[in-house]
């Protein structure tokens, strides 16, 4: 009697085993599916909307996305996009995608700034912050820093012959919206003397190039000091170093 039941039970235990594994396989097979139909048929892409730019319309927005109508919405790559936008639209930044279920896109951009000058055979170009040229013109610009080094074109990006300099326009580059002063110049062609002027009215020597971003922190502290507002004249920091900070300031004289 009791091996009848035992067999029973061990019957109905395969039983249940089967049921789970074939629910499970169920399960299985429809979530592929729905996967799969949503990365091809189900959602779309019926609008798209661009917003964010200053410089470009929508319209040349979207139709630089390369983002077609019909296109499955769920595929679409910020990646791609901005990789097609910018080689379109050179001053487009960043971009972030809203996908708008079931079938919307909404492009939000951002433009890029204007924040170097270079000049490369005799023609001024204009880059961002990542040295990405932007335009070029047959004057220099004079509410842009001008970067005065030996570049190259290459690509659509500025690219320094000296490796040193890159770092410094680096440098830079990470600290430039929070300068109390606005640079207008600066010299990396001897990076043993490396020069800057800001606001027209202070021209510094930083010497070589070691413990940059010291002597940068150092003569801007410099600069909000009241016995030198409205005065003209060249800070020396090429003696500076973080256990002998040393500067000099010269006036000019009028």
């Amino acid at each position: 009697m009791k091996k009848k039941e035992a067999a029973k039970k061990r019957k109905v235990n395969k039983r249940k085993k089967r049921k789970i594994v074939a629910l499970w396989l169920f399960l299985f097979i429809t979530v592929a599916l729905l996967c799969t139909l949503s990365l091809t048929v189900f959602f779309p892409v019926d609008t798209v909307t661009a917003t964010g730019s200053s410089i470009y319309s929508a319209e040349e927005i979207v139709n630089a996305s390369g983002i077609a109508l019909g296109e499955n919405l769920l595929r679409i790559s910020e990646k791609n996009v901005l990789s097609a936008l910018q080689s379109k639209l050179p001053f487009i930044d960043s971009v972030k995608i809203s996908k708008q279920l079931p079938s919307g896109v909404k492009l939000i951009v951002s433009d890029a700034k204007e924040l170097y000058v270079f000049c490369i055979d005799g023609v001024y170009f204009t880059a961002d912050d990542q040295r990405r040229v932007l335009k070029n013109y047959s004057e220099k610009p004079s509410e842009i820093l001008f970067i005065d080094c030996a570049v190259k074109n290459e690509n659509g990006r500025v690219v320094c012959d000296n490796p040193k300099a890159a770092e410094i326009i680096d440098e830079i580059s990470m600290k430039i919206e929070g300068f109390t002063l606005k640079p207008d110049y600066i010299n990396l062609n001897d990076l043993y003397a490396v020069e800057m002027s800001f606001d027209s009215r202070f021209k510094v020597n930083f010497g070589e190039f070691v413990y940059f971003e010291e002597k940068l922190a150092h003569f801007l502290k410099m600069a909000e000091d009241e016995s030198l507002a409205d005065k003209k004249g060249t800070v020396n920091l090429s003696q500076y170093t973080p256990k002998n900070p040393k500067a000099f300031f010269v006036k000019e004289e009028k």
